[in-house]
Formats: C-alpha cells, structure tokens, sequence
C-alpha cells in the first residue's frame, strides 16, 4: 500500500477493491476511502465520517472488520443535495 501512496507527482490513484485486506493497509481510511452506492439509479460516492470513524474502529477493529459486518453504511458522512446542475442528462 505504500507504493500507491507514495507515488512522485502526487497524482491521484484510484483502486476499486471489495479486499477487507486492502482497507486494513490505510494508514488514513477517513481520508483515503470513497464509498460508491446506488441510489434511484444513480452512483453516489460518499466519504467516511472522520468524527464518528475512530469510535467506529474501537468497536470493529479496522475498516475490513467493520465492512465485513456490514456497517459501513452507519460511518458515511452525510451527502449534500445534488445541486439543479448535477441533475442527470437525458
């Protein structure tokens, strides 16, 4: 994990994983994990909720834990309305 996240260039890196595993490696998962849920058909990515988070991790252990017991919704932060020009084309 600290390959991806000691890159030069400070680029962006995107890895898409349903591995506990991997979610156990970050040493920041607040900042570091999106969350990518359907809603009404469309994807919404969320953040975790840094406040709630590390009572969370005491609870669970780690991020994979928590996952894996099927939780990790009750973590996300809450998402702001789409704004009238997010709305979708078509």
């Amino acid at each position: 994990m600290s390959m991806l996240t000691n890159l030069p260039g400070g680029a962006p890196v995107v890895v898409c994983t349903h591995s506990d595993r991997v979610l156990e490696l970050l040493d920041d998962p607040a900042a570091s994990v999106r969350v990518c849920s359907l809603s009404g058909g469309r994807a919404e990515l969320s953040r975790l909720d840094a406040e709630t988070l590390p009572q969370w991790l005491e609870q669970y252990g780690d991020l994979g834990q928590l996952r894996a017991a099927g939780v990790l919704p009750r973590v996300l932060a809450p998402t702001p309305p789409a704004k009238a020009d997010d709305e979708p084309v078509g």
